[in-house]
């Protein structure tokens, strides 16, 4: 899967982890106990840089739609939480204890921020390794318009944020036919399900390896919008297909 655009609240929670760098510093200060006009800065230096050095190829892998990223953070995350309470108990430092919640408080947010993003429809077609075409919802129809043209897909993943289309399997087409898509900055799609219409815009995000799908999330939605949206997800919600 090859991501096109990043989504702003993906960049925003990604760039959540580079927080850590400065709670790594506040607690050194916190571990050697120093008052604040004889802060230990070099230690804060030296860990400060090896945290800031380990974000950037974590924020860079999230924002390329890398989910086992989430894993890893899970595990780093986990050990520094843990190393810390045990400082505590064996220091009998209660103030580091209570730092050592904050950050159990902290990676919480964070990962359940990073789970929430990279699960959403136009992000996430939910295909396992071993399936070769995104499973589509049956009866569920989409136009997309290009230009004077205009293409029939099927919908794999639909919410109140984007959807997932792919290809009708068969129609042999595959990644060259995408590339239009791509280079659109705003695409117009109609939906049908059973008597229900629904239009709406959106800007690509995410398309599969094999060209044979594309995420989009929804765009320009005003608050009539965004109801008439979520009325049509509802309905879907109530067919058991979301």
């Amino acid at each position: 899967m090859a991501v096109i655009s990043v989504p702003l609240r993906l960049r925003l929670a990604s760039a959540t982890l580079y927080l850590s760098i400065l709670l790594i510093a506040l607690e050194v200060i916190i571990a050697t106990r120093s008052p604040w006009w004889r802060l230990p800065y070099r230690s804060m230096g030296y860990w400060s840089l090896a945290f800031g050095l380990i974000c950037i190829p974590l924020s860079a892998w999230i924002v390329n739609g890398k989910r086992w990223v989430i894993l890893i953070v899970f595990g780093l995350s986990g050990v520094w939480v843990f190393s810390s309470m045990w400082v505590a108990i064996r220091m009998r430092y209660p103030a580091l204890g209570f730092y050592s919640i904050l950050l159990l408080v902290f990676f919480t947010l964070v990962l359940s921020w990073l789970h929430c993003e990279m699960k959403r429809s136009f992000f996430d077609p939910q295909l396992s390794w071993y399936q070769g075409y995104p499973k589509p919802i049956p009866g569920l129809k989409c136009q997309l318009h290009l230009g004077e043209c205009s293409v029939d897909l099927h919908v794999s993943r639909m919410d109140q944020d984007g959807v997932f289309l792919c290809l009708k399997a068969g129609a042999g087409k595959s990644l060259s036919f995408l590339v239009p898509i791509w280079q659109q900055s705003k695409l117009e799609m109609v939906f049908e399900f059973k008597e229900r219409q629904m239009s709406c815009n959106g800007v690509p995000i995410v398309v599969l390896e094999k060209g044979l799908g594309v995420g989009i999330q929804f765009v320009g939605l005003t608050p009539d919008h965004r109801k008439e949206i979520g009325d049509f997800v509802e309905v879907l919600i109530g067919e058991g297909y979301v």
